[in-house]
């Protein structure tokens, strides 16, 4: 996945993403800098995805839309991981239900 977003304004919608809970350890950065900066990342570690969180799933889509403008759900599933580690399991109907807020928000802090 491609970002053409700034490491300062990832560094801003990662620590959103924390503020919501949505990560299982909130000292990935370098990790979810180099999925979203790197030609080629290092999928032998993936993000660990707070899947007990209700709408964790969508929240991640709307992340990745808004820092990529688009979606792709096996690329997802490649770099991040449920919370215990396994498949993450994330598929194109992911939808959060505040799906239009989390969008405004995340432009809005990209902006």
């Amino acid at each position: 996945m491609y970002s053409c977003y700034s490491e300062e304004q990832l560094k801003l919608v990662y620590e959103y993403l924390c503020s919501k809970s949505l990560f299982c350890n909130k000292d990935e950065f370098s990790n979810f800098f180099k999925i979203f900066k790197s030609e080629a990342s290092d999928v032998t570690h993936k993000i660990k995805v707070n899947t007990s969180r209700t709408g964790a799933k969508a929240l991640l889509r709307v992340a990745v839309e808004e820092l990529t403008k688009q979606f792709s759900a096996s690329l997802v599933n490649l770099f991040f991981a449920d919370k215990d580690g396994g498949d993450l399991k994330i598929a194109s109907h992911h939808r959060a239900t505040a799906y239009d807020d989390y969008r405004r928000e995340i432009a809005r802090i990209l902006s």
